[in-house]
């Protein structure tokens, strides 16, 4: 049986699993992706640790790994990749001679599509789209079976100009992933409620329970409108739901009269819950 490493490398962590030829998962493991490392020599480094620890468990024959941004997946190169402050970076060269084993790169969100093809969601159909939500956002176009890349640039929908004043971190302002993806609702979460809440938190949200204590309902409101526009794309659509958000937020704040504001919140977590899922997640 022979085991490989896959490994995701994000703009806040890198994660890794070993995984048989059967496409089992064997085990998991995670590191925080280094920051300000433009020579992606430490991010390689990181890689190559984890690919040890995961070579305790059975030995690794080889590793696939796979990062954002506009990539040259034939040359290993990352043309530019802002969330990590790569440019003109020959990456997988640089990973493979840390690993000392044989390498496959890709672009996170394409990989992700060509598995969802392969043995998902997208098994059965010709024309579908793929969008995680992490620290930034792309999409993975399947048209007619096959994904397209354009040389690299197709599915950067992150970097749409949305018609906000906001920096990104590409050098202009107005793009999508600077107001809709997973670090941007950590940080307007922090800004509105003062208590700080990891990316790899709001990428992993289920309903409305991980916000726990700091539940607030006018975030809540907020970010599930921003959310709306983002995946419907049109403000009538949004307008639409306006009044199941905003039945939501009486309900939270008429739960927290007179209360503590977590034990409130706890208390009307599965009513909540419900009208949000019955109503808008559809």
């Amino acid at each position: 049986m022979k085991y490989v490493a896959a490994v995701d490398v994000g703009g806040t962590s890198i994660k890794a699993a070993l995984v048989s030829q059967d496409l089992e998962v064997v085990t998991t493991s995670s590191r925080p992706t280094p920051q300000s490392d433009i020579s992606g020599v430490e991010t390689a480094k990181t890689i190559a640790a984890i690919v040890t620890e995961l070579s305790k468990v059975h030995p690794v024959s080889a590793v696939g790994f796979a990062v954002p941004g506009a990539l040259s997946e034939s040359e290993g190169i990352s043309r530019w990749t802002g969330n990590l402050g790569w440019k003109d970076l020959p990456i997988r060269e640089i990973v493979a001679r840390e690993v000392q084993l044989p390498v496959a790169f890709g672009h996170d969100v394409r990989v992700g599509a060509l598995a969802e093809l392969r043995s998902g969601a997208a098994r059965e159909f010709q024309q579908s789209i793929f969008i995680p939500i992490g620290t930034g956002i792309a999409a993975a176009l399947v048209i007619d079976g096959k994904i397209r890349t354009s040389d690299g640039y197709a599915g950067e929908i992150g970097h749409l100009n949305v018609g906000h004043d906001l920096p990104c971190v590409c050098g202009l302002s107005g793009c999508l992933e600077t107001i809709s993806s997973a670090s941007a609702i950590s940080r307007e979460y922090q800004r509105r409620t003062g208590f700080s809440i990891s990316v790899n938190t709001v990428s992993n949200a289920n309903g409305t329970s991980w916000l726990g204590d700091n539940f607030d309902p006018v975030l809540l409101y907020g970010s599930m409108r921003e959310a709306m526009i983002f995946m419907k794309g049109e403000q009538d659509m949004v307008s639409y739901y306006e009044d199941k958000y905003k039945e939501a937020l009486q309900l939270a704040i008429r739960l927290g009269n007179g209360m503590e504001r977590g034990d409130a919140y706890r208390d009307g977590q599965t009513k909540l819950n419900t009208n949000l899922r019955g109503n808008v997640i559809t």
